[in-house]
């Protein structure tokens, strides 16, 4: 039992890191997506990630290799996290992060409900209440007008937020899935491999080396800040799965938009609707009561 409580601390400490590094992490994501362009933002997270971890892995290489069930799995985690960083990106690059960062919490009720039929966790009446608040909310924030007349209500990034939403949700419960078939670090490495390779490939034909090499030297403090956060965001998110439910996890790191929304409001002086101060309340209010309710 004590085993079992310091395994459950390890996993809410991860999780409350993951928090943290993510909140930050964006804040750089969008300043380096809107410099650099989304692939390149992408592809400099994924060089560094897959060379901090490879010392951290490469005893665990074998099992990857020797079965193709794994090897597979891995490579689709890839390819797909690689797709819903894209949008996501482009949703960072087009839109507000105060605007962008709060829709991003409906990926928490969505998780929930990927968790329940996939990982067969349970999702009780209040925390199904709390989830429908959390979307409530999105909704408002996602609208610049509350006037669904005009062509032009919704908020640029908000439509590509509510996708990657959809995404990450899914990549969360497939990400727990693999790191307790594997290990949390060889499942993070192995994504940020698969990602990173694809991205070279199109930076290499598109700018060439001496462009990405250059971009990277000009951009050096936005590219660490970015590349170290987003990393360590998503170790500390698979270390949380291992040891408390996934559902658990997400629900404690989906606060991560009260700093990013912070920083765009404060740092970037972006302007936010009443009715959007309502929704980011409402679903950042709901994501931490489902927190402590999992």
């Amino acid at each position: 039992m004590a085993f079992h409580g310091v395994l459950e601390n390890i996993g809410v400490l991860a999780a409350i890191g993951a928090m943290l590094c993510w909140g930050f992490g964006d804040f750089f994501i969008q300043k380096t997506a809107r410099k650099l362009g989304d692939v390149e933002a992408l592809f400099f997270i994924g060089l560094f990630g897959a060379v901090a971890l490879f010392p951290f892995i490469y005893g665990e290489l074998p099992l990857v290799f020797s079965n193709s069930n794994v090897l597979a799995a891995l490579f689709f985690l890839g390819f797909s996290t690689l797709v819903v960083s894209i949008v996501n990106f482009q949703a960072l690059k087009e839109g507000k992060i105060s605007v962008v960062e709060p829709v991003l919490e409906l990926e928490l009720p969505l998780t929930i409900l990927f968790a329940m039929s996939v990982l067969r966790e349970s999702l009780t009446p209040l925390q199904l209440i709390l989830s429908s608040a959390v979307f409530l909310g999105v909704i408002l924030i996602s609208v610049s007008k509350l006037d669904f007349r005009n062509r032009h209500f919704l908020e640029k990034g908000a439509l590509l937020a509510v996708v990657t939403s959809f995404g990450f949700a899914f990549i969360n419960v497939f990400t727990g899935s693999m790191a307790r078939q594997t290990s949390p670090l060889l499942a993070i490495w192995s994504a940020w491999t698969v990602f990173s390779i694809f991205c070279l490939v199109y930076l290499w034909h598109k700018k060439g080396p001496a462009r990405i090499v250059t971009d990277a030297i000009r951009s050096e403090k936005i590219v660490f800040a970015e590349s170290i956060l987003d990393t360590a965001a998503w170790v500390l998110f698979a270390i949380a799965m291992v040891n408390i439910p996934v559902s658990m996890a997400t629900a404690i790191s989906e606060s991560y938009p009260a700093i990013a929304i912070f920083l765009g409001i404060v740092v970037n002086k972006e302007m936010v609707k009443r009715h959007q101060f309502a929704g980011m309340g409402l679903a950042l209010v709901s994501s931490i009561a489902l927190a402590l309710l999992v």
